[in-house]
């Protein structure tokens, strides 16, 4: 499948195993702008997901600990069984817990909920 029309709205990478900081951190952070589209990156199931808390002003964190919209994508790589994390989502996901979605599907928008200094 080849990438959706906005994919060049990616600008880079901005923490990968370890926060600027130097403390560890589990994840890939992709610096975009809030509201650019996030699809589903295999065929899989919502396992989980929370919606309704709003952004916070570029460079405010609502601090560790605090809630944020997220997606929780059970699917498959390689032949192995996945989970993919989306975090720091915007409000108004488009998917459920329970709901099937294909590759490419759009499951919500980029944001900067939580414990987050910027969009990504």
């Amino acid at each position: 499948m080849s990438p959706p029309a906005d994919a060049h709205m990616l600008k880079k990478i901005t923490a990968t195993k370890r926060y600027s900081s130097g403390r560890a951190h589990f994840a890939y952070d992709f610096a975009m702008p809030i509201g650019t589209p996030l699809y589903a990156v295999g065929p899989g199931v919502i396992l989980d997901c929370n919606d309704g808390v709003r952004d916070q002003p570029r460079g405010r964190s609502a601090g560790p600990n605090s809630p944020s919209n997220w997606v929780l994508l059970g699917t498959t790589w390689k032949g192995k069984k996945i989970t993919v994390y989306y975090q720091h989502m915007t409000r108004g996901l488009r998917v459920k817990k329970g709901q099937r979605v294909r590759e490419g599907q759009r499951i919500g928008s980029s944001g900067n909920s939580g414990n987050t200094t910027g969009p990504h």
